[in-house]
């Protein structure tokens, strides 16, 4: 009879939501190999499975924050070329309504997270 290996940690909290104690023992006493071989890929496909969902969160999280710096940067963008228009045209009244708006959409900005951490 081959060495019985010890089950993994991660295996526990599987058997005992699948099986009751007395049917892990005997199945594990009556095919020790077979039975430790079904339960490794059960664990291995749940554990794949977990890994697959935190990765899609990771990504997902990783999207938002990009899109929101590449968000903010298309905004300083604008208010750069806008300024830089007005500087070169000597135009003033643009300027004073472009940073008018932007400290609008600012402020907007600040009580909309600030409202949404406090649901949290």
């Amino acid at each position: 009879m081959p060495d019985k290996e010890p089950l993994p940690p991660e295996l526990a909290p599987f058997l005992t939501s699948v099986f009751s104690e007395d049917n892990i023992k005997g199945l594990l006493q009556a095919y020790p190999q077979e039975a430790f071989d079904i339960l490794r890929r059960q664990s291995d496909r749940k554990i794949a499975q977990e890994k697959a969902v935190e990765n899609r969160r990771q990504r997902a999280a990783t999207e938002a924050v990009i899109t929101k710096r590449l968000g903010l940067l298309l905004i300083f963008s604008t208010l750069v070329v806008v300024l830089l228009y007005a500087g070169l045209t000597k135009d003033t009244e643009l300027p004073e309504k472009i940073i008018d708006i932007f400290v609008g959409a600012i402020a907007g900005l600040v009580a909309g997270s600030t409202i949404k951490k406090r649901e949290d």
